[in-house]
């Protein structure tokens, strides 16, 4: 539980989360993930985040352009 209250307390980063996926799966699993897949998680990710503020932005656009 002290992970899980240090991971709710600050903020995360792709890259940090990318790391710590690999940790768990050679901790949980004992091996690594050579395939890349951890990358392709990471791309997706920021990808999703980049959507993400976009649609955010075209909310608070259309929202502004009612008023």
């Amino acid at each position: 539980m002290g992970k899980m209250r240090f991971l709710l307390s600050t903020p995360l980063y792709i890259d940090e989360l990318g790391e710590m996926l690999d940790d768990c799966v050679l901790s949980s699993f004992n091996t690594e993930a050579d395939d890349g897949s951890i990358e392709e998680w990471k791309d997706f990710m920021t990808r999703y985040r980049a959507l993400e503020t976009a649609a955010a932005m075209m909310r608070r656009v259309t929202k502004s352009a009612r008023v």
